[in-house]
């Protein structure tokens, strides 16, 4: 669950591969972009991968979309000019806010469901997050005052947000326990915090500038990320309850953090040394930068946008499709099978009374360099006369992978007796992962491995 108020559509290109952090393919990508629309901007995804954001059709109206196992639906509400959905759980219900660019209402959607949320002491509001408990978050406008001031929605009963001593404040998100995170100002400036049990704590590290900081998601373990400013810079920060952690690709300023997992993992955007703004998440103490898709066009400092991921580890984001259209995207993490011959392929061969017998042996190390485990497939091997493999390739004998965890090997010992009379002299021995594409990989590329010359 996550909710970024400030909406930045600069999108940039990230070229360069930083210490700790790497660029492999990772990802399998699929275009989210509902048809006619020439903008969109995905916001919240759920477990079971329903996604919902908002963005403009044809007719240059402001909408909500909600996609769900490959299929969109469009949301309008006739009237105000702009509306923009953020969050949806597990339920299906979607939070956002309608307005005219002034004032606001929000709403609470569930399949063709529609109510608005304002505060009886409020003059507008905006639905920033809800949880699997159907308790919402958000901010609005209390009546009499110029400021923000944030609230919890949970049937029907509205909790103001606003702390003795605070300006404003703004919730922004809520875990299922229902502890909520956002951004409070006063006197001094303008910091994070975090709502829990009728109290709240200040979330801010010791050595930053006091000035401006902020809390934008918590998970389910009580983990909060947020962003600030550290000696005049925007940096994250990750808070487990007690201590706080810089979160930040090496060499990277000027960083946002945008969504945690209940796994730990973060979403966010930064720019890299060279100044160039793009997104990354990190797991588990590796950043990993986010590729372009190949139905995205690379332009000058433009590149992805990562604004949400979910238990699964599944991104989600946005980038340019074309000059002047943005689309998004879904990176679905996905393992990776590849190999090497780690033992030479000998030929023995014999001379019996049928005629010459030739035995192959060799090893095959398959290693999965993906981000997930795979699941079960096969290796084909097969005798080809040039090394370039093609259905004319003789073959010789498959071999079950079995499962293969996410960073791990397994070799695969070829042992196999050719017919009487056949010698793989000058021959090449060539192994075919997952032939049949059994298992979605990040690279199907890289699933053919050749070895000879055979002497």
């Amino acid at each position: 669950m996550k909710a970024i108020r400030v909406i930045n559509i600069i999108l940039l290109f990230v070229v360069l591969l930083m210490e700790n952090s790497t660029h492999a393919e990772e990802y399998a990508y699929t275009e989210l972009l509902p048809s006619g629309w020439t903008r969109v901007y995905p916001e919240g995804i759920n477990s079971k991968g329903d996604i919902v954001g908002w963005g403009y059709g044809a007719d240059d109206i402001e909408k909500v979309f909600i996609y769900s196992n490959g299929n969109y639906t469009e949301f309008l509400i006739p009237g105000p000019p702009e509306m923009k959905a953020f969050s949806i759980n597990e339920d299906s219900d979607v939070v956002g806010f309608v307005g005219d660019y002034r004032t606001y209402r929000g709403f609470i959607y569930n399949k063709g469901a529609y109510i608005e949320v304002v505060p009886p002491d409020f003059t507008w509001a905006a639905l920033q997050a809800i949880n699997n408990k159907g308790v919402a978050v958000g901010f609005g406008g209390p009546k009499g005052s110029t400021g923000s001031a944030g609230f919890l929605y949970e049937k029907g009963v509205n909790t103001k947000l606003l702390a003795p001593g605070w300006i404003t404040s703004m919730a922004l998100n809520i875990n299922d326990g229902g502890k909520v995170v956002g951004q409070f100002s006063d006197s001094s400036g303008t910091r994070g915090f975090l709502y829990t049990g009728g109290k709240f704590t200040d979330l801010l590290p010791s050595d930053w500038d006091s000035s401006w900081s902020e809390a934008v998601d918590i998970n389910n373990k009580g983990f909060v990320i947020g962003s600030g400013a550290k000696s005049g810079n925007n940096r994250g920060y990750l808070y487990d309850g007690k201590d706080y952690k810089e979160i930040a690709p090496p060499g990277w300023s000027c960083i946002n953090l945008n969504a945690i997992n209940d796994s730990g993992e973060i979403v966010g955007n930064g720019c890299d040394a060279k100044g160039v703004y793009g997104a990354f998440i990190y797991s588990g103490g590796t950043y990993r930068i986010l590729e372009l898709p190949d139905f995205f066009v690379e332009a000058f400092n433009q590149t992805l946008t990562a604004t949400n991921i979910n238990n699964a580890g599944i991104i989600i984001g946005y980038g340019l499709i074309a000059p002047g259209k943005i689309g998004g995207y879904i990176a679905t993490p996905v393992p990776d099978l590849t190999g090497s011959w780690t033992t030479p392929v000998t030929q023995n061969c014999k001379t019996t009374t049928r005629g010459q017998k030739c035995t192959l042996k060799g090893t095959l190390t398959i290693e999965n360099i993906g981000i997930r485990d795979a699941s079960s497939t096969y290796v084909n091997f097969y005798l080809s006369d040039n090394g370039n493999f093609d259905q004319t390739d003789t073959p010789l004998k498959p071999f079950s992978t079995g499962k293969l965890k996410a960073g791990k090997s397994k070799s695969i010992k070829l042992n196999y007796n050719l017919p009487t009379g056949i010698s793989a002299s000058g021959k090449y021995v060539i192994g075919v992962i997952d032939p049949d594409n059994l298992v979605a990989e990040a690279n199907e590329s890289n699933n053919i491995v050749v070895y000879g010359l055979i002497p």
